[in-house]
């Protein structure tokens, strides 16, 4: 008896449901104002604004390393251990 009552459940839920839902007309969301002005303009990639400044690049190399030279002094301090 279950399989059905989750069957008719299935088959009805969506079209009752989508029932519940009142969404506005898009023209109706935006401000009248905002509608009326006109497009940005596009701008070729060298023309558009840059940030004022970018945070310096680092090197992860020799922390790299050094984490590395870490890893094999303690995986040879555990290979030694009795």
């Amino acid at each position: 008896m279950r399989p059905w009552l989750v069957l008719v459940v299935a088959l009805t839920a969506p079209p009752l449901l989508q029932g519940c839902t009142r969404l506005p007309a898009q023209a109706r969301l935006a401000d009248p104002a905002a509608q009326a002005l006109p497009y940005p303009a596009l701008l070729p990639y060298d023309q558009l604004p840059h940030p004022a400044s970018s945070p310096p690049v680092t090197d992860p190399g020799p922390a790299l390393t050094a984490a590395a030279a870490d890893l094999r002094r303690r995986a040879a301090l555990q290979q030694s251990a009795p």
